[in-house]
């Protein structure tokens, strides 16, 4: 685990030495006062914190909570610290460039600067999705893969019984998530 940890520092110092020469370039020609700039992660990484190594082999905090660093002209700098998702980036930059159709039109998420929190979080890979709360996690098949089997995890990602994760307040979010993602699937 040492030398994984070790190669991901590595990884991390590198990018962090790409990312200061951009910032820097930005700043050195002026170009600070019109550039959008966004720095996140597609996702995180596990060290064998809840049993799992890399990513996309579960729903962790781990590997699904990234920072998201947006530097926008204009906009006072603000710590968000509610629930947002990588859905909610597309709405944020459609409407900088003008498109006027709703944002439901294209995208899962909202404008990241309406401030209107989600209740739940939205991750995904190849043949799963999860919604996370405050709770835990609800776990189901990606439409088209499986998507009968569902896992419900608490906060620390322990498994836990359907009767004690399934609630009238996740059945709403993931009725809400499976008609959004239907829309999408035609």
């Amino acid at each position: 685990r040492v030398e994984l940890r070790n190669t991901y520092y590595n990884a991390l110092h590198f990018l962090d030495s790409r990312l200061e020469k951009i910032l820097q370039y930005i700043q050195n020609s002026h170009l600070s006062k019109n550039t959008i700039v966004l720095i996140t992660g597609d996702h995180g990484q596990e060290f064998m914190e809840h049993g799992y190594t890399g990513h996309s082999g579960a729903f962790t905090r781990e590997q699904t909570m990234v920072p998201l660093i947006l530097k926008w002209p204009g906009k006072s700098p603000k710590v968000y610290n509610h629930f947002t998702t990588h859905f909610d980036v597309t709405p944020t930059f459609m409407e900088k460039l003008g498109v006027k159709n709703p944002n439901v039109d294209y995208s899962l998420g909202h404008n990241l600067f309406l401030e209107q929190s989600h209740n739940y979080s939205l991750a995904c890979n190849w043949s799963k999705c999860a919604i996370m709360d405050e709770q835990g996690w609800v776990i189901f098949g990606a439409p088209g893969h499986s998507a009968t089997s569902t896992e419900f995890r608490d906060k620390n990602y322990n498994v836990i019984k359907k009767a004690e994760g399934l609630n009238p307040l996740r059945s709403k979010y993931m009725a809400e998530v499976l008609q959004k993602m239907g829309a999408f699937s035609n």
